[in-house]
């Protein structure tokens, strides 16, 4: 696993333009399944919640991950109907225990930070996005 990159050595992020970014938005949805595409653009509407500070951002990424992880138990051809309903109340616990570990977390560290933001929305938004052009990478290449 690579290391963290302090956030001293962080070098503020210009974004393209944003015709640039939906001329590769484009690109990507021209190069997929319909399959694909409906996942893609899943994700492109999921980013359309709330994005009013940088704890809601994670806050959505969590429930994202969670929405999509529930879709999978329930349309899993290898989750028996008996044991569904148990799985999905495990998995909802789980999914609620995360967010509310998130949120005790962050009040605890914004409080130690003087109310000052530790996190920086945009930066996650480039490594979630960098980890998930890695991962197709790898899943296409191999």
């Amino acid at each position: 696993m690579p290391a963290a990159v302090p956030a001293s050595a962080l070098t503020p992020v210009t974004l393209p333009d944003p015709l640039i970014l939906n001329d590769l938005i484009f690109y990507v949805k021209k190069t997929l399944t319909s399959t694909e595409l409906a996942n893609f653009d899943f994700g492109l509407a999921f980013f359309n919640t709330d994005v009013s500070s940088e704890k809601q951002v994670i806050k959505n990424f969590i429930k994202l991950f969670s929405e999509v992880y529930v879709k999978a138990i329930k349309t899993s051809d290898h989750v028996s109907e008996e044991y569904a309903d148990r799985i999905l109340a495990s998995t909802k616990q789980m999914f609620d225990a995360l967010q509310q570990s998130f949120d005790a977390s962050y009040n605890v560290i914004t409080i130690l930070n003087k109310e000052n933001n530790f996190l920086d929305s945009k930066q996650i938004a480039l490594i979630i996005l960098g980890y998930a052009i890695g991962t197709i990478k790898k899943i296409y290449n191999n």
